[in-house]
């Protein structure tokens, strides 16, 4: 069997990734597949209610006894002491690359650790897309056009090191870069911090002063307050 483990602290993207790689290398290599730690799958700070949105296999359900029984393999990393920050000084820049063993890892294996380079689970893509189906009554396609890009621009964990944020100059000229390609008519930035200034976006466009550019943060606007009302109101408190 091959497995992973659900640890506190994880946010479920971390989580999706730890469990579609060791599944793929479970499938890979012929072993059975199994998690641990279930009970914390999709819990975090953001949400207490665990994987309401999916129906997902999570395998055999690894004990903590049956854990004793397992080897321990952790995903190579690589750290980059660099002196751009007190961050990187301190913990080291950490860089995700793939690590080529982790495809021949034994047996009663548990993995831990980053896993998501793509190379992992890349040749199973149809697989993963039966492994992670969002239900019917959660699902939506109101921004999945085939012409349309959305860059998910993080941020709101380096509020606290300014000297890693990437200014918006770097995000316009992606986005006109991804304009370029002929079936990409449209390119937005959406996150939860897209109007922080402590980010260094713009608040509400009120400073904006190109139309286009004015109208694209409106939009953003309007996607970030829309879904998180329609989140709120699931989940029975707006």
């Amino acid at each position: 069997m091959i497995g992973t483990e659900f640890i506190d602290g994880q946010g479920l993207g971390n989580q999706l990734f730890c469990y579609v790689t060791a599944r793929a290398v479970a499938l890979e290599n012929g072993y059975e597949f199994g998690t641990a730690g279930q009970e914390r799958f999709a819990v975090n700070i953001h949400s207490d209610r665990g994987m309401y949105f999916m129906d997902m296999d999570l395998g055999h359900a690894i004990s903590e006894d049956e854990k004793k029984n397992f080897r321990i393999y952790h995903d190579a990393e690589e750290r980059l002491f660099i002196g751009n920050s007190a961050h990187d000084l301190t913990h080291g820049c950490y860089v995700a690359g793939a690590d080529p063993a982790i495809h021949r890892v034994e047996d009663n294996t548990l993995l831990y650790g980053n896993m998501q380079d793509e190379s992992y689970f890349v040749k199973y893509l149809p697989q993963v897309k039966e492994w992670l189906k969002v239900k019917k009554e959660y699902d939506s396609y109101e921004y999945s056009r085939e012409n349309l890009c959305i860059i998910n621009m993080r941020g709101g964990e380096y509020t606290g090191s300014p000297e890693l944020l990437i200014n918006r100059k770097y995000w316009l000229h992606g986005m006109e870069e991804m304009k370029k390609i002929d079936e990409v008519h449209k390119a937005y930035e959406i996150c939860k911090e897209v109007f922080s200034p402590t980010v260094g976006i713009i608040a509400a466009g009120s400073e904006i002063e190109d139309k286009e550019e004015y109208e694209f943060y409106k939009m953003a606007h309007e996607f970030f307050f829309q879904k998180r009302q329609k989140e709120l109101i699931a989940k029975g408190i707006y």
